[in-house]
């Protein structure tokens, strides 16, 4: 789907060889530049991250076709220096009585500022299966934010619709480094190692999430299934016979047990 450009909203910048400002500009929004100290700043954390990476264990596989992402680390620059979030007006509606991209574009196009405004366009994108435009506006906001948690996780969540996985699990590790307390991010984390093969990283990821939420079924019974595909039966049968304590009725559980 090809988007309704905008009018520049600010000041004309020198063209950019940056692929990810040349999206942004062909989806009509306008690129906000990082200034030079910033870059600087950037580039040191991206060494501070990979240093927590490795403290907190985290560090991308090595595994055949894992890609990782250039964007990393948390920003070294205050707060301050960003644009301050500011309320997002009541939606709009399209003739379906539901909001649309133009909405948003609109909006956009009279504060280009206001990052909350990407990121409800983001999910707007998200939620209508919209995940490779999703995933340009997320990686748009990770640049400009990179100490939010909830930008990582959507990008992480766009990268797995469009089956992405590795790119995915970075994407959550960065999350998860800024904010761990998120049993769910964990969970999905796990899903999409799991897809890559690396089952056993994502046997732990699920203990991790299981850790943080220890009555939810489907964590047991997941970590159950990446167990089971290891060879390990044993662990497999123990994990769904804690699940089933808490649902001593649960038929799926039940019949997973039988096929264990």
């Amino acid at each position: 789907m090809i988007l309704r450009h905008l009018p520049e909203a600010s000041k004309i910048q020198p063209e950019q060889a940056d692929p990810l400002a040349q999206k942004i500009k062909l989806k009509g929004l306008p690129w906000l530049d990082i200034p030079k100290f910033r870059t600087y700043f950037q580039r040191q954390s991206q060494r501070l991250w990979h240093f927590l990476l490795e403290a907190k264990d985290l560090r991308p596989s090595a595994a055949v076709g894992y890609r990782v992402k250039k964007i990393f680390g948390r920003n070294a620059v205050s707060a301050a220096a960003l644009p301050a979030a500011r309320p997002i007006p009541a939606q709009a509606e399209n003739q379906t009585g539901e909001p649309d991209d133009n909405y948003y574009l609109e909006k956009i196009k009279a504060d280009p500022k206001n990052l909350q405004l990407y990121n409800q366009l983001g999910k707007f994108y998200l939620d209508s299966g919209q995940s490779a435009d999703a995933r340009d506006i997320f990686q748009y906001l990770v640049r400009h934010n990179m100490t939010n948690a909830e930008y990582y996780a959507r990008l992480a969540q766009a990268n797995y619709k469009l089956k992405d996985y590795g790119p995915a699990v970075e994407n959550y590790a960065q999350s998860l480094a800024i904010d761990p307390s998120q049993p769910n991010r964990l969970y999905n984390k796990g899903v999409c190692q799991e897809a890559l093969g690396q089952l056993n990283e994502a046997a732990e990821t699920f203990k991790q999430a299981i850790v943080l939420e220890p009555r939810n079924i489907k964590f047991y019974t997941t970590l159950a299934g990446a167990l089971q595909k290891t060879g390990n039966r044993l662990a497999a049968k123990a994990a769904l016979l804690k699940a089933q304590k808490f649902e001593p009725f649960n038929a799926d559980i039940a019949e997973k047990l039988k096929n264990v």
